[in-house]
């Protein structure tokens, strides 16, 4: 493995809006698959499988399965690269984990991941196999985090012309990011595919334009976790606030965060199904954490 460079690797992401990490997580990869399948045998009740064969995404599975935490609290590289954005200690706010590929759209996450002040935000994903152009590696649009931000004010008044802007709106959202889309190509930016292998990270830029891409053979699983990541006890605001960027908000949350490696992680107390169920994470025996690691919660 060739030595690593933190600054190198963050010079990188701020050049070109992601940059790969070889974080030597394979060994770990395995375990947290291994982890996953264990739970599911033992609650075939909560697994619904969608028509493909495959599970829908889960959110926050890190809270079940010590194996899968460790994906973010013992990833030394990807979290140096984490700190040296920020400036300070990275913090888990969400996950998603992934048995297949995405196919999402190109995306900026900042509508549902705004901060004050913002961009105080991270998209790590670390693939737990190998990932290739056949079973949906990310896709992303180099150097389009560079790109000016779009008019929001005026995109949210089409279509909430009264100004009354909810957290969330799929039309409002895919209005943004068709906008950013056609921006990137008007610069003759070129959308491209990262296969990586099992065990690597990329992390991309707040702003950068990604998804995920077709997969050819449905056949193939691509097992994966996104982990959302902020410095410690920022808080994260949606829609409604993303499009009101001058509108003063607090930036700090009251989070009752939980710790393991040295690393701090949000306990919101349930996993989430496909977003369509939410489970309490006690029912998870494997995912309780001893006392020992538990924090107090914040309060400010």
């Amino acid at each position: 493995m060739m030595a690593f460079d933190a600054q190198e690797a963050l010079d990188a992401l701020n050049t070109d809006g992601f940059v790969v990490v070889d974080s030597d997580m394979a060994v770990l990869a395995d375990a947290a698959v291994a982890e996953f399948r264990a739970i599911e045998a033992e609650h075939p009740d909560l697994f619904k499988r969608e028509p493909d064969g495959r599970y829908p995404r889960l959110i926050n599975f890190h809270l079940a399965s010590p194996a899968l935490r460790r994906i973010f609290t013992d990833n030394e590289r990807a979290l140096a690269v984490q700190d040296a954005f920020f400036g300070e200690p990275s913090s888990l706010y969400t996950t998603l984990f992934y048995e297949k590929g995405s196919a999402q759209d190109l995306h900026r996450d900042t509508p549902y991941f705004t901060t004050r002040p913002e961009h105080r935000y991270l998209g790590v994903w670390t693939a737990l196999e190998d990932v290739d152009e056949e079973n949906g590696p990310l896709m992303v649009m180099r150097g389009g985090h560079l790109m000016p931000e779009e008019h929001r004010e005026a995109i949210a008044a089409e279509v909430f012309p009264d100004g009354d802007i909810p957290h969330s709106s799929d039309e409002l959202w895919v209005r943004y990011q068709d906008k950013v889309a056609a921006s990137g190509r008007e610069r003759g930016l070129k959308i491209e595919t990262v296969p990586v292998k099992k065990g690597d990270t990329i992390i991309w830029h707040p702003q950068l334009p990604h998804g995920g891409s077709v997969i050819r053979d449905p056949q193939r699983t691509r097992l994966s976790l996104v982990q959302h990541v902020t410095p410690l006890n920022a808080q994260v605001y949606g829609l409604d606030a993303f499009f009101n960027p001058n509108k003063t908000l607090p930036s700090e949350a009251g989070w009752s965060y939980e710790t393991s490696n040295g690393r701090s992680y949000i306990d919101h107390g349930v996993v989430g199904i496909g977003h369509m169920t939410n489970v309490p994470r006690i029912t998870f025996p494997q995912g309780m954490v001893p006392q020992s690691e538990v924090r107090p919660a914040l309060s400010h």
